[in-house]
């Protein structure tokens, strides 16, 4: 009797031995799938639709899996795969919290939370209309956790029944979680490298963009100088100011990323070489200009300033140069700023019977690049200029200087 009994214990832990051996192969089977997956580039619902399809086999029960994943604001969280869309559309951007339920407050604890019966549960109370509605009663919610100890989602077990889980369930959970954690890292790694080089590429463009740019208005402002200066050490002199006030403007706009920047910034920025705080006013609306415009008026500026300096009112201690500007509504509504440089007490101006490159610009390089008007009066008293721009979107008008 007793050598019967032990034969049949023996039969029962063979048989035992024999499941736990096929459920680790469907396992580990089902797990390099889901790697290989991943490192394919699968979508994550492929990648983990594999493990959640490898655990209900090894299950051999009417259990429901899924996946959540951590949103990128680390305050919700997101279906990736196992519910149907309609129960994916209600949890869809469900609260991370302690005062959550469910995968909610398993992401926000760090720790299982395992509900026998949601029937009995309080937190469930308010949402026992959509455990009903998708038939069950357990659910039990896991934490994905990477080896860096970041919470990445969640993986979650629904049950038609009550049901607290086994060993076994908690053994094959354990290994479902770190699977998920290993995959969803590498995705989002991934992601992040897409993204990077996306990043990348724009810039590369932008700057291959720009560059050209630059080189074409160098160019062109290389051959205007020539033709209008009757020396070489004049066009090396005029040439070198002029590529230093495209270059100032462009220090501006690298500090702020190539976004807007302010006005008064630019003026002073431009003046720097010839004024003071005596011989200099400025004063205006605090404006924010787009790159376009910050660069064409720079240049505006420069030869403006150039001329105060050799022939107008910053050519002598007693002159002054006013450059004050505001923004005004048109006819149309529209906004539009206006600048006016003034200068007073310089010797008295003397017209030339020829245009200068410089004056040239001065006139038609606003209206040509900002479709905005420019007024320049040489008069015997000192130059006055008024320029008139229209400001679009991405320009920004804040408070007084």
């Amino acid at each position: 009797m007793q050598r019967q009994d032990d034969s049949a214990a023996v039969r029962i832990e063979r048989k035992e031995a024999e499941q736990a051996l096929r459920r680790s192969g469907t396992w580990f089977a089902g797990q390099k799938d889901a790697f290989q997956a991943a490192i394919d580039g699968a979508p994550l619902e492929i990648s983990l639709g594999i493990l959640i399809r490898t655990a209900i086999e090894q299950a051999k029960d009417d259990r429901r899996c899924a996946f959540y994943c951590v949103g990128p604001d680390a305050t919700t969280l997101h279906h990736v795969v196992g519910m149907t869309d309609a129960y994916a559309r209600f949890v869809n951007g469900f609260k991370i919290g302690s005062e959550s339920l469910a995968c909610g407050l398993a992401v926000a604890t760090g720790q299982p939370i395992i509900t026998r019966d949601v029937e009995e549960e309080p937190l469930w109370k308010p949402w026992l209309w959509l455990a009903r509605g998708h038939g069950f009663r357990g659910c039990w919610s896991f934490p994905v956790e990477t080896s860096a100890g970041r919470i990445v989602g969640t993986f979650a077990m629904y049950f038609k029944e009550p049901r607290e889980p086994t060993t076994l369930d908690r053994e094959l959970i354990e290994s479902l979680a770190h699977s998920a954690s290993i995959i969803i890292s590498h995705y989002q790694e991934a992601q992040a490298r897409k993204q990077h080089e996306k990043h990348q590429k724009a810039l590369m463009a932008e700057l291959d963009h720009r560059v050209k740019n630059v080189l074409a208005r160098v160019a062109s402002i290389a051959e205007s100088t020539r033709q209008g200066s009757k020396s070489v050490d004049e066009f090396m002199r005029s040439l070198k100011g002029r590529i230093q006030a495209m270059a100032t403007a462009h220090s501006l706009l690298s500090q702020s990323s190539w976004q807007n920047i302010g006005l008064q910034a630019l003026v002073c920025a431009q003046l720097a070489p010839y004024t003071t705080k005596e011989n200099t006013t400025i004063r205006g609306t605090d404006v924010k200009l787009t790159a376009a415009a910050a660069q064409a008026i720079a240049m505006v500026l420069h030869e403006l300033a150039t001329n105060a300096g050799k022939h107008g009112a910053l050519s002598i201690a007693d002159g002054h140069v006013s450059i004050t500007w505001d923004c005004k509504t048109d006819a149309a509504a529209a906004l539009r700023l206006r600048l006016v440089w003034r200068e007073l007490g310089g010797p008295p101006v003397v017209p030339s019977t020829q245009s200068s490159y410089g004056t040239e610009l001065i006139r038609n390089l606003i209206p040509h690049e900002l479709g905005g008007n420019v007024d320049l009066v040489l008069a015997p008293d000192g130059a006055c200029c008024s320029i008139e721009i229209p400001l679009k979107q991405g320009e920004q008008l804040g408070g007084e200087l």
